[in-house]
């Protein structure tokens, strides 16, 4: 793994384009994102490498669903509705199977 010395972000070193033994000797490390914002050429691996994003809901998300669907209803269209719930549901079991507090609700 890599860190960006900018951003704080973490990266495989092959999905950026850095091998292991260029990690070790490497001082500082930006990423391509921060090159872009800054406006400076990636310096490692021709061609860029694109970062791949997960598919992977982050926890932040997650809570937020949960909180939502513990606010109550809110006035919103029956198909809307059910959508939602069955995805609160959805990530309500995966969550309690995670941590292996599966109550059965």
């Amino acid at each position: 793994m890599i860190g960006c010395d900018a951003c704080d972000r973490w990266y495989h070193g092959p999905c950026v384009g850095v091998d292991k033994k260029a990690a070790d000797q490497m001082t500082e490390y930006v990423c391509l994102f921060c090159c872009r914002k800054s406006g400076t050429p990636y310096k490692y691996g021709p061609p860029e490498p694109v970062p791949k994003m997960t598919r992977r809901p982050r926890l932040r998300q997650v809570a937020a669903l949960i909180d939502e669907a513990r606010a109550g209803p809110r006035a919103a269209r029956p198909e809307e509705s059910c959508q939602r719930t069955s995805a609160v549901s959805l990530m309500r079991r995966r969550a309690r199977s995670e941590i292996g507090g599966d109550t059965g609700r």
